[in-house]
């Protein structure tokens, strides 16, 4: 009973902390000039939102038709509700990001069958500042984080229990993430390989292998192709369906833009370069929004990385391990190849497993008096850095400071 009142207190902490404050400020925030500028032409059925070939009639802004319309819709969905407003474009971030704390304790929890290291990894997710502050702005990273989770999870109930349902829930989700944004193919693909191989290994019939792989290859198209229902209803052809993706990939693989605060896929486990997404400035203070990352969390988790592949060598490594560092490796390595301009946003769906394979590590190593101290630790660095993730007015003095911290 308290393990379950533990993980709800958990839960609701992490919702509240993305909650506060989520409407401001009430002004676009980084890429939200993209994302809630075309989550509100969505909201209005305006196919200007699906077409490359518009500029925007509001300064500042553009339509974002680069990524499939996955987060858009449910950013839509909340500007129909609640109106066009800063709460609007963020409220869903909050509960995607709650959720990825909540899909990264059950994963977490079927992996490695203890409850220590499943609530220590979720903690871990939820006092992360790149997971907090993308859970509060109308970017499409944390759900595309989630949805890789959530698949996850069911996948691996799947090994357990062979049941279809489990296979199903787990390709619909990896369909919603790959129709949320493109680099979850990579994770796509890494379960499509896993699943061949472990029908392979434990020889199962050619039907099951072909039934199974199948499953998880075409249901996923399927979604993808229904998330755009709001684009074929507006009247748009399979043409210009084509085209659309053919213009996304002419601009993803030859985008030539730099920008001040954009960082190499190799510094991120590092946490070096957080991107300055807000200032607001008052008579003696100031309020900066900065994606950053945890130095300490991150760079034990790289350490926690090498230890995986030492047992993995030795052949002590279980295949719950590998499959969380595969998980680990197809969502920030393919990065390095990226011709496009990156941030260091790009790097958070890798984060919940990087948080995964740093809690086994500890709970499987040390002490419980070592993870808990760890984990008070991995809480203060998130408050010390709080004001400037979550927009706070602090003193021009105090910023000061943070350039040195």
């Amino acid at each position: 009973m308290w393990k379950t009142i533990a993980v709800i207190i958990l839960l609701t902490t992490s919702f509240l902390i993305r909650a506060a404050r989520i409407d401001y400020p009430s002004t676009y925030v980084f890429d939200e000039v993209y994302h809630a500028w075309t989550a509100r032409a969505y909201s209005l059925n305006d196919p200007r939102g699906y077409e490359w070939w518009h500029t925007s009639s509001k300064q500042g802004t553009a339509y974002e038709w680069l990524h499939p319309p996955i987060a858009k819709l449910f950013q839509a969905s909340a500007i129909r509700i609640f109106g066009d407003t800063s709460f609007s474009w963020r409220i869903w971030s909050v509960v995607f990001g709650t959720a990825a704390v909540g899909a990264t304790f059950l994963l977490t929890r079927v992996l490695f069958k203890r409850f220590d290291t499943a609530f220590l990894a979720a903690l871990f997710v939820a006092f992360d500042p790149l997971v907090f502050v993308q859970s509060r702005i109308a970017m499409n990273d944390i759900f595309v984080t989630t949805f890789l989770l959530a698949s996850a999870w069911a996948w691996w109930k799947w090994t357990e229990s062979n049941s279809v349902k489990w296979m199903l829930l787990s390709a619909v989700l990896i369909g919603l993430a790959v129709s949320t944004k493109w680099s979850a193919l990579y994770g796509w693909g890494v379960l499509i390989l896993l699943t061949m191989v472990r029908l392979f290994i434990f020889r199962s019939s050619l039907f099951k292998i072909l039934a199974f792989t199948l499953t998880l290859v075409l249901v996923p198209l399927l979604i993808y192709v229904i998330s755009f229902s709001q684009f074929w209803l507006q009247g748009h052809s399979i043409k210009q369906f084509i085209e659309l993706h053919q213009q996304i990939w002419w601009y993803q693989t030859n985008l030539k833009a730099t920008h001040p605060y954009q960082s190499a896929a190799w510094m991120w486990p590092f946490a070096m370069r957080p991107v300055w997404y807000f200032v607001e400035y008052g008579k003696d203070t100031v309020a900066n929004i900065y994606a950053a990352g945890n130095v300490l969390t991150w760079l034990l988790g790289l350490m926690t990385i090498v230890w995986a592949l030492v047992l993995f060598v030795v052949k002590k490594g279980s295949f719950s391990l590998v499959f969380v560092l595969v998980l680990y490796t197809s969502a920030w390595m393919p990065w390095l190849l990226s011709p496009r301009i990156l941030f260091l946003y790009h790097y958070l769906p890798a984060i919940p497993f990087l948080m995964i394979l740093l809690a086994h590590f500890f709970t499987k190593t040390t002490s419980r008096s070592v993870c808990i101290s760890l984990a008070v630790v991995h809480v203060i660095i998130f408050l010390l850095l709080y004001p400037r993730l979550a927009g706070l007015h602090i003193s021009t003095t105090i910023n000061l400071w943070y350039t040195f911290f």
